[in-house]
């Protein structure tokens, strides 16, 4: 970029206050040709450098817009990114409580049909000592003992069946207890994650603005809009 209408000014005004004045007036006396000169020379260079500084300022329009565009971009781009791993991990969520629940119903149901089975068992065997004592009626005293054993048998096994259902239930408890803490510590690495990708995103935004401020000239070499 030129800088020619600067110079010829300075000239100007330097040959204004050189010039030597007219006694009792405020007037002086300069050269004529010079200063048309120099004034034909600032008409000259006015031009060029009018286009010059609209070309500086298109560029400057030019890359703000850009870096706009850019900035909105990333932006964009990192709240899209977010809300799909938010959304990735709602739905990993909700299908592992579904897995949990799912499990926790089928162990409960295996424990009712061992609880049942156990109970059945007892029942039956009961039962048979029952019918024993029934058939043997003639040794009474061998039949109410068979009949206290049979007794005190049933209500072993039902403590037993009892106690059985009662871990699976506890393991199946502590079973989905465990998958849901696993499933909140994955979708807190997602967030982290996600809290990393926009950390980037930030700092590649201020990287551009300074890139951009960087190439702007300094406060005393921008042309003055005026």
């Amino acid at each position: 970029m030129s800088y020619r209408v600067f110079e010829a000014l300075d000239q100007l005004v330097d040959k204004l206050e050189t010039a030597r004045g007219v006694p009792m007036t405020g007037s002086c006396v300069v050269p004529r040709s010079d200063v048309l000169d120099l004034l034909d020379d600032v008409r000259e260079a006015l031009p060029a450098e009018m286009a010059d500084a609209q070309a500086v300022l298109g560029q400057r329009e030019a890359m703000l817009a850009e870096s706009r565009s850019r900035a909105q971009q990333l932006v964009a781009d990192a709240e899209a990114e977010g809300e799909r791993l938010v959304s990735a991990a709602h739905a990993q969520s909700d299908q592992a409580a579904a897995a949990a629940r799912e499990q926790h119903a089928q162990l409960l149901d295996a424990a009712h049909q061992e609880h049942e089975r156990l109970l059945a068992d007892a029942q039956a065997k009961h039962d048979r000592l029952v019918l024993q004592t029934t058939v043997h009626a003639a040794a009474v005293t061998r039949a109410e003992q068979l009949h206290s054993q049979a007794s005190a048998e049933s209500a072993r096994l039902r403590t037993d069946a009892e106690a059985a259902a009662a871990r699976v239930k506890a393991t199946g408890e502590a079973d989905v207890a465990r998958m849901r803490l696993e499933v909140e510590e994955y979708v807190d690495e997602r967030l982290a994650s996600f809290a990393d990708t926009l950390e980037r995103t930030l700092q590649s935004v201020r990287n551009g603005r300074a890139t951009l401020h960087a190439r702007q000239p300094p406060a005393g070499e921008r042309p003055n809009r005026r």
